[in-house]
């Protein structure tokens, strides 16, 4: 998950969705995790309606056909879905935590 605390550009978030879709590993703190079947949360400070979150329900539509051309193809398995919330700052936490759950969930049902 990934909490954007400043005004970005779709730019910007397409950036940093991109480097963890097309990525198998990530390195943290000099240690080697390999990324399989991950859901990228995207979480930012914005108006929950208007013209921003219009924005950006486009690009996660968007990036979401990307993602499944790449997993449907064989070439990356790396990411399941790309999730991208706008919400207030007051709601921000709450709605972070329930996305994360309801996530979790589907995917325990999915490996049974």
């Amino acid at each position: 998950a990934e909490i954007e605390e400043r005004t970005s550009r779709p730019k910007t978030i397409l950036g940093d969705i991109f480097g963890v879709v097309l990525a198998d590993a990530a390195r943290i703190g000099g240690r080697r995790y390999s990324i399989d079947r991950a859901d990228v949360l995207v979480a930012m400070v914005a108006p929950k309606r208007g013209r921003l979150a219009a924005k950006y329900v486009r690009l996660e539509r968007h990036v979401n056909k990307y993602v499944r051309v790449l997993r449907e193809s064989g070439r990356s398995r790396s990411v399941r879905a790309v999730r991208i919330v706008t919400t207030t700052s007051e709601d921000l936490v709450r709605r972070i935590e329930r996305l994360v759950r309801l996530t979790a969930r589907k995917g325990l049902r999915r490996r049974r």
